[in-house]
C-alpha cells in the first residue's frame, strides 16, 4: 500500500484530468480561443515569473542554509534535546513517588 510511486502518480493524474477536461472546448469549437486565451499583458506575465523565481530562490537559499547548518553539527549535538530511555524512565518513576 506504502507505494513510493503513488505521489508521483496522483500529481500526474491530477494535472491531465485538468488538461483533458479543458483543452477539448477550445479545439472542438465550443469555447471560442479568443475567450480561452489569457488576457494578461506581458508586463503581469514577468511579474510573476520573478515573483516566482525569487521566492523560490529564497526557499533555496533557506532550506540549503537549515542542511548545512544541521551538517555541521553533527549527530552529537542534539543528543541532549533526545531523551534516553534511562532518563525518562528516571523521570517517570518519580513521578510516580511523588
Amino acid at each position: 500500500m506504502d507505494d513510493p510511486r503513488s505521489p508521483f502518480l496522483a500529481n500526474e493524474a491530477g494535472w491531465l484530468v485538468a488538461e483533458v477536461g479543458r483543452q477539448p472546448w477550445t479545439v472542438y469549437g465550443v469555447l471560442p480561443t479568443w475567450m480561452s486565451a489569457s488576457t494578461h499583458g506581458v508586463g503581469y506575465m514577468v511579474f510573476s515569473l520573478a515573483g516566482f523565481a525569487t521566492l523560490y530562490t529564497t526557499f533555496i537559499v533557506v532550506e540549503m542554509y537549515l542542511m548545512v547548518r544541521t551538517i555541521r553539527r553533527g549527530p552529537d549535538d542534539h543528543a541532549d534535546t533526545v531523551p534516553n530511555d534511562t532518563l525518562l524512565a528516571d523521570r517517570m518513576a518519580g513521578y510516580a513517588e511523588g
